[in-house]
């Protein structure tokens, strides 16, 4: 898992994941790839993300980290209530997912890739979308 910096002081810039889930990276199937996002300063965040040559199934999930969590993806929690509903298709056109943030200082968005077809997918793009407080 990478960590992706917020990179706004005091207007929130979208910007395109480029670690673990930057564009042309190639997901297999039953892997759960992530990236912790620095989110605090933000009232909401949306994920909008595309994918290419998958038959199986892709899952997009937001998770909130409780106040443990830090820029080291080794450490903290996820939150378990409270979540925002999963996103889950074959996204071969732009799909996206939002949270409402409720002062979390991180989150990760995370992909999954099912069995349905196809053993792997590749990431077209992975774009964050800020919502200012």
């Amino acid at each position: 898992m990478a960590i992706a910096v917020n990179p706004f002081t005091s207007h929130p810039v979208p910007f395109r994941l480029k670690g673990t889930l930057a564009a042309a990276t190639v997901i297999a199937t039953n892997t759960s790839p992530q990236e912790r996002i620095y989110v605090l300063g933000a009232s909401g965040v949306t994920f909008r993300y595309k994918a290419a040559s998958i038959t199986g199934t892709l899952t997009a999930n937001i998770h909130p980290m409780l106040a443990d969590a830090t820029a080291d993806d080794t450490v903290g929690t996820r939150a378990v209530t409270g979540l925002p509903t999963a996103v889950t298709d074959a996204p071969t056109t732009e799909r996206s997912i939002t949270y409402t943030l409720r002062g979390e200082q991180y989150v990760e968005f995370e992909l999954a890739l099912s069995a349905g077809g196809s053993d792997t997918c590749t990431l077209s793009y992975v774009d964050v979308f800020w919502l200012p407080l």
